[in-house]
């Protein structure tokens, strides 16, 4: 069950849990600002419905809040060491430094290393965006999506996304390489979806296991989650292996661990210009949305939607997150 909760109330009541749990003022808003985003563009599972999750990491001791960032550049490569600090607040420091670099070089590099989680990675493509700049961005979780064909956890869902500038909206490919996220499987325990054929269709798991997660006895945080495309899942795969190798080699990690983001900073000279960026995006656009009736253009539905939501007074929780607001659980 969700719920419609008042946005300012949400926000307060999430800064002063945020605060207890030992968060910095710094880090809170960087929390707030990616879980107001989450829940503008309706990808609830990366907006306040992260607050029970996010404090239940602190208290395993999986996330440390006040935590360290120092940042090293060199050349046209920024470096974020984390002490499993903070995600979300590692990828705003990031950027900062990056911005203020990137006029100096065609191309930059942003690595970090044991900071955990970064949230919905399409709002910094949309943040690089409306800066003028082209970015690819990639983050690594735990290991939690099988190969096509397989029934062990060995890549990471891997979020990832591609932004370029428009002139009205921007291109912003946001995307995973797992048929659903930890995330959506954390609400879905939750009940906000409750049927076997759901987690079927999306995880590999049994009926014993579903009813473990009905009765919670078993954590979604355990579950393996199918990969991506389906028949073509061997497509996704591929990305898989392929995206885990480039955070591994750029972080100077295995393959597989997480905590680890690469941010690939393309400076619009490279592309003759910002003008004619904005001007290829914009052209694609209407090429993609004049193939077909309701044809979108990737990032247009996520614009729509936080441009309809900006001004909203209220956010959808779920039932847990609404009674850890409301002080019922502690």
């Amino acid at each position: 069950m969700r719920h419609k909760y008042n946005l300012v109330l949400a926000t307060e009541r999430s800064r002063e849990l945020l605060e207890k749990a030992g968060f910095n003022q710094a880090e809170i808003e960087s929390c707030v600002r990616s879980w107001q985003f989450g829940s503008f563009t309706e990808k609830y599972s990366h907006g306040f419905d992260r607050l029970p999750w996010l404090i239940e990491q602190v208290r395993r001791k999986k996330v440390n809040p006040d935590g360290a960032y120092p940042i090293k550049t060199t050349g046209n490569l920024v470096r974020l060491a984390g002490d499993w600090s903070l995600g979300y607040h590692a990828v705003d420091l990031l950027i900062e430094s990056m911005i203020v670099e990137a006029p100096k070089w065609p191309i930059m590099m942003g690595v970090i290393t044991n900071a955990y989680p970064t949230g919905c990675i399409g709002q910094y493509a949309m943040r690089l965006a409306d800066e003028g700049y082209v970015s690819i961005f990639v983050s690594s979780s735990p290991a939690r999506v099988a190969p096509h064909g397989g029934e062990k956890a060995v890549f990471p869902t891997l979020g990832h996304a591609i932004g370029l500038p428009g002139k009205t909206e921007h291109y912003i490919y946001d995307s995973s390489v797992g048929r659903t996220t930890n995330g959506e499987l954390q609400l879905a325990a939750t009940g906000a979806t409750a049927s076997f054929e759901w987690f079927d269709n999306r995880t590999v798991i049994d009926e014993e296991t579903y009813s473990g997660l009905s009765d919670g006895s078993v954590k979604p945080d355990g579950l393996t989650i199918k990969v991506a495309g389906g028949d073509d899942g061997h497509k996704f795969s591929g990305l898989a292996g392929a995206l885990s190798l480039l955070v591994a080699g750029l972080t100077e990690d295995i393959p597989g661990s997480y905590g680890n983001s690469t941010l690939i900073l393309i400076n619009p000279s490279l592309f003759a210009g910002e003008d004619n960026v904005r001007s290829w995006t914009q052209r694609l656009q209407a090429e993609i949305e004049s193939s077909g009736s309701d044809v979108r253009f990737a990032g247009q539905s996520m614009q729509a939607k936080l441009k309809a939501n900006m001004d909203a007074t209220t956010v959808s929780v779920s039932e847990s997150t609404k009674k850890l607001l409301d002080g019922i659980l502690v």
